[in-house]
């Protein structure tokens, strides 16, 4: 059995995998649902928040562990995750990715901003510094959670948060020696309207990830396919 530590993406929280977690644990798991800084109760930095705040509270959440986690991300959690990884090599199982936004060496996550849907950019809700935006809910029901329920969407709506823009700008540092060292999986979500199935293949391809699973489902099987979600991540880890 394995100890997961399960790392959301952007506007949501630890609560996105409750679900999920619950299915894990059933499974003999442990899961750990981390809440990133400026989200959860920690919403009023959410404007102030930068990558290594996120980098930060996983190291913490690992060093916390009692066995090496494999680490699991959600969409820009991926990226948060994967430099972890290049950080910390040593102190981690595996790494599981879903709909996962990975920036090559060099590059901020902006390098995928940029070839997002216009029409999810348009449904931003910007704070008058422009330095934190919130999804508006037309966009959450559209980009996040089209196949998931109506009723299910309206309850999770309310519990949206903003997202800060700085983490979006720091420059990634992955490595072959590092960060290609530690055994990768990615979900590839086949429904998915916010991050395109063409551009999770481009993702795998540039970081040359080999075990790519594909999950027909949109953006967030954590709510659309939790069953399906949380039976690929027990089987994936039993190969780590």
């Amino acid at each position: 059995m394995a100890q997961f530590l399960l790392v959301h993406g952007a506007w949501q929280s630890g609560w996105s995998w409750q679900h999920v977690a619950a299915r894990l644990e059933e499974q003999g798991h442990q899961a750990i649902a981390l809440d990133l800084p400026g989200y959860g109760g920690d919403s009023a930095r959410a404007a102030s928040t930068t990558f290594e705040d996120y980098a930060a509270s996983v190291l913490r959440a690992i060093s916390r562990c009692e066995e090496t986690p494999v680490l699991v991300g959600h969409c820009a959690g991926s990226g948060v995750i994967a430099q972890v990884a290049e950080d910390t090599p040593e102190q981690i199982r595996g790494l599981i990715f879903i709909a996962g936004l990975i920036p090559a060496a060099g590059c901020s996550m902006m390098q995928f901003v940029n070839r997002l849907d216009p029409a999810y950019i348009a449904q931003f809700e910007w704070a008058p510094d422009g330095r934190s935006a919130r999804l508006a809910c037309e966009g959450a029901r559209r980009f996040l959670y089209s196949d998931c329920p109506p009723a299910a969407v309206e309850a999770l709506l309310p519990r949206l948060q903003a997202q800060s823009v700085a983490p979006y700008e720091f420059l990634f540092t992955l490595s072959e020696t590092r960060f290609g060292r530690v055994a990768k999986h990615y979900i590839r979500t086949l429904r998915d309207r916010l991050t395109s199935p063409e551009l999770q293949e481009e993702v795998c391809a540039m970081h040359r990830i080999v075990n790519v699973h594909p999950l027909a489902a949109d953006h967030s099987p954590l709510f659309s396919a939790p069953e399906e979600l949380s039976s690929l991540l027990h089987t994936i880890a039993q190969r780590f």
